[in-house]
């Protein structure tokens, strides 16, 4: 006898062979579960209780202008890493300055690390 639970959202063994075909023909856990009667997640969890695997999404292209923005390479170590502008902009570049310990040189050291009666007033 099927339980209230299985009854209610109608999911019976007769249910697995077109559950598994919608999985085979490449539709998405969303499209699957709306052709079931069920949530994206709950045809996630059937499938992976079946033992199922859904075929990945394609990959999104990649816009021409992404692929070729340099990146932008840091400094060597035992120099300063404060950052000059947007890393967006053709023009950012690191201070670079030769740093004692730490971070940033004296300068930028100076501007992250103030002294706390400074900072307040």
């Amino acid at each position: 006898m099927l339980s209230y639970r299985r009854a209610q959202h109608g999911w019976w063994r007769e249910n697995d062979a077109k559950f598994r075909e919608l999985v085979a023909s490449g539709a998405s856990a969303s499209e699957a579960g709306l052709a079931m009667g069920i949530t994206k997640n709950a045809a996630i969890g059937k499938a992976h209780r079946l033992g199922l695997v859904w075929a990945r999404s394609p990959e999104p292209p990649v816009s021409k202008a992404a692929s070729k923005k340099p990146l932008v390479a840091f400094p060597p170590p035992g120099h300063c890493l404060w950052g000059h502008g947007d890393l967006d902009d053709e023009n950012f570049h690191w201070c670079g300055a030769p740093v004692a310990s730490g971070a940033w040189c004296a300068q930028h050291r100076r501007k992250v690390y103030r002294p706390f009666r400074e900072a307040r007033g």
